[in-house]
């Protein structure tokens, strides 16, 4: 009996703390996605002149909100023609 008293509870413990760990994760997450907002709104107040002044596009601006810098980095080499290296 007492075998499975104390099994339950294990398995009560286990569920409240996962619980909470989800409640922190999507805590975390709507934080995360409100500093993307912010971010997001606070560039497109930029003027292009503004933008061009960073080193950005208006197209650029999404992927630097959601922290893709990388992202936007790889694209640009990507599009980089090898072919013509030394000639432009």
């Amino acid at each position: 009996m007492t075998q499975a008293i104390l099994t339950a509870s294990n398995i009560i413990q286990d569920a409240i703390i996962g619980f909470m760990d989800l409640v922190k994760t999507l805590r975390k997450k709507a934080q995360l996605r409100a500093k993307q907002r912010a971010t997001y709104k606070e560039l497109s107040k930029l003027s292009d002149a503004d933008l061009f002044d960073i080193g950005l596009c208006r197209g650029d601006i999404y992927s630097i909100s959601r922290g893709n810098l990388k992202d936007a980095s790889e694209e640009i080499k990507a599009r980089t023609n090898n072919n013509l290296r030394g000639w432009v």
